[in-house]
C-alpha cells in the first residue's frame, strides 16, 4: 500500500481568547486537538495564566516525541503515549483530541477527552468512535483494516457541533478531501465561538504497479493486470498469425491451377518458413511480469527487448527471399502473383508488429518514469514538509526518495529527458540530506597523550562529565565533584554531594556549576578561600526542563546541550533566545558542547554523525569536521587559537586540524 494512496485535507478554525485548535500530520499519523477554557457559573471563562496556543503546541510536540520513540506502535503503546501527553493538561482546560495512525493496512483510531471519528465505505457512512467524557485521562480506541475508496473523518467535539452529521455526509459524495474542506470551511469560520473546531478528511485509494495497464492500449483492461492470458489473446487479434494468413491463400486454390508437383513436397513452403521466423521474433520479446516493476533490487535490467536480435531475425527473412527463389520459375504466373501478394502482406504485418512492439516499449518507459519520479518526488516533498517538525522523520523520507532514484536511474538511456530529470531530483535530495559537497577537515591522526593533558587524565578515569580551567581538570565522582592538579596529578574532592543524575559540569572564574537533572536546576558553588558554598544559578521564577541535558559550557553565558541536539542559553540566571540555523543534517546523539570566553565559536561533539559541528555564538552554522573516530569518542578539547581539535576515542588521542 503506497503512501501516495493517502490524500487528505484539514479545516482549522480561527482561535479565540477562550478556545484554540490545530490539525497535525506526520507521515501516516494524523491528529486534531482543541483546547477550551472551562466556563464558570456565570458563563465566563475561568481565568488562568495558561496560553492555549502555547500549551497546544507543547502538547503536540510532546505527543510527537512520545509517538516516534515507541519501539512498537500498536493499540496499547499508542494509547499510553496519548495518556502521557494529555496528563499535562490543567484541570481548567477542556480537551478534545482525535488521532489516526495507519500501519501497513491496519488503522488505529483514538479519541481522548472528547471527539468523533467517522468512516465512509462505499454507500455506508457512520461513526467509528463517538466519545465525550471530557476528561483528558479518559480515552477510547478502535482498530481495523482500511479498504480502497474509504474516507475517514477525524474531528474535535466543537467541529461536530458546528457541522451537522447530515451536512458532513452530503459533502462526501464524489468529492476530493480538498473539495470537501472547501465546502465545510465557511460553516466553521462563520461561527464566532468556533475556535476549537478542527477536522482532517483522509481519502484512501490503493495504487499498485500495473504492468498490463502499461502495455495495453485499452484502458478498461488496466483494472485486471493479473489476466495475462487475455493479453496474449488480444495480441493475437491485433497481429494476425502468418500460418493462419497463409492457410487462407494456399493449398487448394493453388493446387487446382498447377498441381502438387509444381512445388516439391520435401521442401518447406514459404508460409512455413515465415511462420518459423515470426516465432523466433516473438520469442525475443518476453513481457515483464507485474512483480518485476518495483523500486528495489527486483527491477529487471533487461526490460527492453534485444533489438539487435530482432533485426538479425528480420534480416534473415530478407536473406531467405533473396537466396532461395522458392522454385518461382516452376510456379505459374497466376500463382506467383498470389504468392507475391501474400509475401507483401506478411512483410507489412511483420513491420507493423515491430513498430507496435517499439511503441509499447516507449509507453512502458514513460510509465516506468512516471511511477519512479512521482514516488520519489512525493517522498522528497514529504521530507521537506517534516523538516521543521521532526528532523529524523524528514531524513527517513529523504532517504527513501534517494533509494528510489538511485536504484532506477540506470533504467533509462543516458542523456534522455527521463534520465536528466531523475538526476536533477536526486541532486536536490542529496543536497537536502547534506551530501552534496565534501566536508572540511575530514580525517584525523593519532598523537601522543602529552598533546592534551585534559584528555590524558581521562584515559584511566571512568567518571563522567569532565571540564577544565588553566590549572585543574574537574569531574563528577560518586562522592561529589573532584579535581586533578595538571602540574602534579594530585586528586582531591572539593565538593561532597550526592547529585543523583547530572546533565553537565562547568567551571568559570573558579566557581563550579552542575546541571541537576533530578531537580531541573543549575547548582552554583562559589569558591572562597578554598571552600565552596552552594547556591542556585537560575533566577527566581525561571523554569527549566533539564531531563535531556547532556553537557554544558560557559563563556559568561551558560549553554546547556540536550541529547536531542537543542541548546538552551542562560545569562545571569535567565533563559535567552537561542537556536541553531543552517544545519543541512540534524545533530544525532550529541554528547559534549565546548566554548570559552576567548574563542569565537561553539563546538558540538556529534557522535551520531561522526563529526564536530561548529556554530557561532548566535547559533548560525559555520562548518563541520568529520572523522570515524568521533563515533566512539568519550570527550574532546578545542584549541581554537592553535587550530586544533583533540578527540579521546578508544583510549587514544586523535588530532583534527581546523581550517
Amino acid at each position: 500500500m503506497a503512501d501516495s494512496g493517502l490524500n487528505f485535507s484539514s479545516i482549522v478554525a480561527t482561535p479565540t481568547g477562550t478556545s484554540w485548535s490545530q490539525a497535525y500530520n506526520a507521515g501516516k499519523l494524523f491528529a486534531v486537538l482543541s483546547l477550551e477554557k472551562e466556563k464558570g457559573e456565570g458563563g465566563e471563562a475561568v481565568s488562568g495564566s495558561e496560553s492555549l496556543g502555547g500549551l497546544g503546541k507543547d502538547l503536540l510536540s510532546t505527543f510527537e516525541q512520545e509517538f516516534f520513540t515507541l519501539e512498537t506502535k500498536d493499540l496499547n503503546s499508542i494509547k499510553d503515549a496519548i495518556l502521557r501527553t494529555t496528563s499535562k493538561i490543567p484541570s481548567t482546560i477542556r480537551c478534545s483530541f482525535s488521532c489516526a495512525f495507519l500501519s501497513d493496512s491496519v488503522l488505529y483510531l483514538f479519541v481522548a477527552g472528547a471527539g468523533k471519528i467517522y468512516l465512509k465505505r462505499e454507500s455506508k457512512f457512520g461513526s467509528i468512535i463517538d466519545f465525550s467524557e471530557n476528561r483528558p485521562d479518559s480515552i477510547k480506541s478502535a482498530s481495523g483494516y482500511l479498504q480502497n475508496g474509504d474516507i475517514l473523518i477525524i474531528e474535535t467535539e466543537s467541529f461536530s457541533k458546528i457541522v451537522s452529521l447530515q451536512n458532513l455526509a452530503d459533502s462526501l459524495d464524489h468529492q476530493t478531501p480538498s473539495e470537501i474542506t472547501e465546502t465545510l470551511a465557511p460553516k466553521v469560520h462563520e461561527k464566532d465561538e468556533g475556535g476549537a473546531a478542527a477536522a482532517i478528511i483522509i481519502a484512501f485509494k490503493e495504487e499498485t504497479a500495473d504492468i498490463a495497464g502499461l502495455t495495453e492500449t485499452q484502458p478498461e483492461q488496466e483494472e485486471k493486470p493479473q489476466e495475462e492470458p487475455a493479453e496474449e489473446e488480444r495480441a493475437k487479434e491485433e497481429i494476425p498469425q502468418p500460418q493462419a494468413f497463409a492457410q487462407d491463400m494456399n493449398t487448394k486454390e493453388l493446387e487446382e491451377e498447377s498441381g502438387e508437383e509444381d512445388i516439391p513436397t520435401d521442401r518447406k513452403t514459404i508460409e512455413e518458413r515465415l511462420a518459423e521466423k515470426r516465432e523466433e521474433i516473438e520469442e525475443d520479446y518476453v513481457p515483464p511480469r507485474s512483480d518485476e516493476l518495483s523500486f528495489g533490487p527486483g527491477v529487471r535490467d533487461d526490460i527492453r527487448p534485444n533489438r539487435r536480435a530482432f533485426l538479425k531475425r528480420f534480416q534473415g527473412i530478407s536473406g531467405l527471399l533473396a537466396n532461395r527463389r522458392f522454385a518461382m520459375s516452376r510456379v505459374p504466373r497466376s500463382r506467383r502473383s498470389l504468392l507475391l501478394v501474400a509475401v507483401i502482406i506478411v512483410a507489412v504485418i511483420l513491420v507493423s508488429s515491430a513498430l507496435a512492439i517499439n511503441q509499447r516499449q516507449t509507453s512502458r518507459q514513460k510509465a516506468l518514469f512516471n511511477e519512479v519520479y512521482t514516488q520519489a518526488e512525493s517522498k522528497y516533498e514529504e521530507g521537506g514538509n517534516l523538516l521543521d517538525l521532526n528532523q529524523d522523520l524528514a531524513n527517513e523520507s529523504l532517504r527513501e526518495a534517494q533509494k528510489i532514484l538511485s536504484e532506477n536511474k540506470n533504467k533509462f538511456k543516458k542523456g534522455s529527458e527521463e534520465e536528466k530529470k531523475i538526476s536533477a531530483l536526486l541532486a536536490q535530495v542529496n543536497e537536502a540530506l547534506g551530501e552534496g559537497s565534501a566536508q572540511p577537515g575530514t580525517g584525523s591522526k593519532e598523537v601522543a597523550k602529552s598533546e592534551s593533558k585534559y584528555l590524558a587524565l581521562q584515559t584511566d578515569n571512568n567518571s563522567s562529565h569532565f571540564t577544565e580551567d588553566t590549572n585543574f581538570v574537574y569531574f563528577v565522582s560518586s562522592d561529589g565533584v573532584a579535581r586533578i592538579d595538571k602540574g602534579n596529578d594530585k586528586e582531591e574532592t572539593i565538593i561532597e554531594k550526592d547529585f543523583g543524575s547530572v546533565g553537565g559540569l562547568g567551571v568559570y572564574t573558579s566557581n563550579v556549576y552542575v546541571v541537576d537533572k533530578d531537580d531541573d536546576s543549575i547548582v552554583k558553588f562559589t569558591e572562597s578561600e578554598g571552600e565552596f558554598a552552594e547556591g542556585t544559578y537560575l533566577a527566581e521564577g525561571q523554569e527549566a526542563d533539564f531531563s535531556k541535558a547532556a553537557s554544558m559550557a560557559i563563556d559568561g553565558s551558560i549553554y546547556v546541550l540536550s541529547s536531542d541536539g537543542s541548546i538552551k542559553k542562560y545569562l545571569r540566571g535567565t533563559e535567552q533566545s537561542f537556536g541553531t540555523t543552517g544545519l543541512k543534517k540534524a545533530v544525532s546523539g550529541p554528547s559534549k558542547i565546548w566554548t570559552e570566553r576567548d574563542i569565537d565559536n561553539i563546538y558540538i561533539l556529534d557522535k551520531g554523525n561522526s563529526r564536530v559541528v561548529v556554530i557561532n555564538k548566535e547559533g548560525a552554522f559555520q562548518s563541520e569536521y568529520s572523522s570515524s573516530v568521533i563515533k566512539n569518542a568519550k570527550d574532546f578539547e578545542v584549541l581554537e587559537s592553535d587550530k586544533k581539535i583533540y578527540v579521546l576515542s578508544g583510549g587514544k588521542i586523535y588530532q583534527i586540524d581546523l581550517k
